[in-house]
């Protein structure tokens, strides 16, 4: 996957992605100006209603405004169109 600067938004929905570490690991470096992040339907969205699941990738992701489309406690409106 290559760099992809100006990408605020990513759905990797029902992609059997089991590995949450790896997956937030590779998406950091490759989409820095994330905001919406969407990996529902994935082995590994088994506790995405956990805090820790939601903390671990808020972390990694600093930017992150939303988390399979549930907004982090406390986090501003962000525009999430890209000119």
């Amino acid at each position: 996957m290559p760099i992809m600067l100006k990408l605020e938004s990513l759905t990797i929905s029902n992609n059997l992605l089991t590995d949450t570490e790896a997956a937030v690991k590779a998406i950091s470096m490759k989409c820095p100006r994330l905001i919406h992040l969407n990996l529902t339907g994935n082995p590994l969205d088994i506790d995405s209603k956990s805090a820790k699941y939601r903390k671990g990738i808020k972390k990694a992701l600093g930017l992150l405004f939303s988390l399979d489309g549930v907004p982090f406690e406390g986090a501003a409106q962000t525009k999430t169109s890209v000119p």
